[in-house]
Parts: C-alpha cells; sequence; structure tokens
C-alpha cells in the first residue's frame, strides 16, 4: 500500500483516510529493527528509550469503562451499563511502557473530550494491569498544539474523567490526577522531521533508510512536510528587490509560460510559482489571520511570515 500511495494508484478518497496515514507511518515500527523502532518511539512519544523489542497492535478494540455517558442519551432512553468498545489506532507496549495512540489527519477532534477521555481510561487501566507505565500518545495536523472546545488537551481529559470518575472506581483520583504528565501531543510533522533524522543515521541498513524514506516522502505527499519559513522569506525578499516600476503593474505579464491580465491581478499566482518549492499549504497567501480556515491548520505562526511586502500594490498603489 505505501508503494500504491507514492505512485498516486489508490483511489483519491484514501489519501485523506487518517487510518491509511497511520498504518502507513506507525505501521513502519512493526518491520523496522528493534533498535530502530525503540528509538522512534522514545522521540514519537517523549517516553525514556525502551531497551527491549515492541509490541504494535493496531485498532484494538477494548471494553470501555463504566461511567462515560453515552452520546446523545436522553431522559427517555435508558443508557446501557456499558458504552461498548474503545477502538484507538494503536497500542505499543514495551518492557516497561504502554503507549496508546490516537491519529487525527483531517477528522476534528472531539470537543467535549469523549474519545480521548474513554482512551486515556483504557490505556491507562492496561498499563496498570501490565505493571507499565502509561503514555497517551495523540497526533494531529495542528501547528501548534489544539484546544477543542476552547479547553487544553490535558485540562479536556481530566474534566471528562471527572464526570465518569463513578464508573472508574477507586482509582479515578489517581488517573485523574495522571493526565497532564500521561497525555503527549505532537504533529505529523515533527514526526517527517523524527523520521528524516534517522535516515541520516550511518549506523542503518540501506533497506531500512529506503523504507524511512519512503514514508517521509508519503507525509511530503499529504503536505505534512514541516514548513521552511527561510525559503518563504528569501521568496519574499527576492520579489522586493526586484524594484518593479509603477506603470508595470497594470501591464499583463507572461510568467513561466502563463498569462495574467495584470501583474498585479497575478501577484499571488507568481509568488505561488516563485516558492513552488514550498508544499501547497504555504500557498495561502494574504489570507487575514481572523479569517482562516481552522482544518488547513493554518495558525498565526504559520501566517505571520506570509505578510503582504510594503512594495504591493493593493495596500501601496490602491490596486
Amino acid at each position: 500500500m505505501l508503494l500504491a500511495q507514492l505512485h498516486r494508484k489508490v483511489p483519491s478518497e484514501f489519501e485523506g483516510m487518517e487510518d491509511v496515514l497511520t498504518s502507513s507511518v506507525f505501521g513502519l515500527l512493526k518491520y523496522l529493527p528493534d533498535q530502530i523502532a525503540c528509538r522512534l518511539l522514545a522521540e514519537f512519544a517523549a517516553i525514556p528509550l525502551p531497551q527491549d523489542s515492541l509490541q504494535l497492535e493496531l485498532w484494538p478494540r477494548h471494553p470501555t469503562p463504566p461511567g462515560f455517558a453515552r452520546p446523545f442519551a436522553t431522559a427517555q432512553v435508558e443508557e446501557p451499563a456499558s458504552r461498548g468498545d474503545t477502538e484507538p489506532d494503536a497500542v505499543i507496549t514495551a518492557k516497561d511502557w504502554l503507549v496508546l495512540m490516537e491519529a487525527k489527519y483531517r477528522s476534528p477532534l472531539d470537543d467535549a473530550y469523549d474519545q480521548l477521555g474513554r482512551e486515556f481510561a483504557v490505556g491507562y487501566r492496561l498499563a496498570q494491569d501490565a505493571g507499565r507505565r502509561f503514555r497517551l500518545l495523540l497526533v494531529t495536523a495542528h501547528t501548534l498544539q489544539p484546544t477543542p472546545g476552547g479547553r487544553d488537551l490535558a485540562t479536556g481529559v481530566q474534566q471528562v474523567l471527572s464526570e465518569a470518575s463513578a464508573g472508574l472506581g477507586d482509582a479515578a483520583a489517581e488517573m485523574i490526577g495522571a493526565v497532564p504528565t500521561s497525555l503527549h501531543w505532537t504533529n505529523w510533522q515533527q514526526l517527517y522531521s523524527i523520521l528524516s533524522k534517522a535516515c541520516g543515521d550511518q549506523d542503518i541498513s540501506d533497506s531500512t533508510r529506503r523504507l524511512l524514506k519512503d514514508v517521509c516522502r508519503l507525509l511530503e505527499l499529504r503536505a505534512l512536510k514541516p514548513y521552511d519559513n527561510r525559503s518563504i522569506a528569501t521568496a519574499l525578499t527576492r520579489w522586493q528587490e526586484e524594484d518593479i516600476p509603477n506603470e508595470l503593474w497594470s501591464l499583463p505579464v507572461a510568467y513561466r509560460y502563463r498569462t495574467t491580465l495584470s501583474l498585479a491581478a497575478g501577484w499571488e499566482q507568481l509568488l505561488r510559482l516563485d516558492t513552488i518549492a514550498l508544499h501547497p499549504l504555504a500557498w495561502h497567501l494574504h489570507v487575514p489571520v481572523s479569517d482562516y480556515d481552522p482544518a488547513t491548520h493554518m495558525g498565526r505562526f504559520e501566517l505571520s511570515p506570509l505578510c503582504t511586502p510594503l512594495w504591493h500594490p493593493f495596500t501601496e498603489h490602491g490596486g
């Protein structure tokens, strides 16, 4: 499936499926040498380096602990004793650690924190039963740590666990208190950086390096490579230094075999072409911060280096 994705031989609807992305990136741990897999997990989940082999289980199903409210429950519908099963994206175990992972790509996080709360409770109990330390690893495509429903992740999970505490038994208080140190958020872009750095390790085999590079290529295809703000700044500086005369802004212009009605009208297109090496999300230029669509994962940090140059015709010459 990895090679089919790299060669665009899968249906387009598969490209947006986070399960496919999860399988390609985290399924990698199952086929790497133990030493490399343990090192990657340690960096992904911010845990000490495991000293043994890893066991990876994708999409396991576990009974949800009692106490979690049924979605859309009404007074006329009696809630069952159990919510049924909870299915995290992965459970990874080592000798001393259990890492439960939830991955989001294009789907949003739950503002009510029901999913993360259930997964934390499931993973915490699994770890306790096995005598292991626990980490809930959340992976999203956001640049900055998301705050569903206006709450930070640890607070949101603690609140939903508090609401379910009657069904969590005597361990409820200890579980709630463990959230801040047991929950770790990262993004796909950071995973790309970790994998890319591992590709340069001189101690890995050529076959392992090829596998790591292919996964990096997949993340690039999904526009999940970190931004290079230096490239954006260089492009803007180069255009500023051109010192284009004012009268040229109203003339049609051909640029790399494309024609625009005027240089002014084609400004955004020109800059897109000039920064062609950047991934597509970096091409959303001149979008007011207040109007940005969170679905594009572009926050203030990413928009700040994309500010309009002072000589831009729409601000300096009235359009």
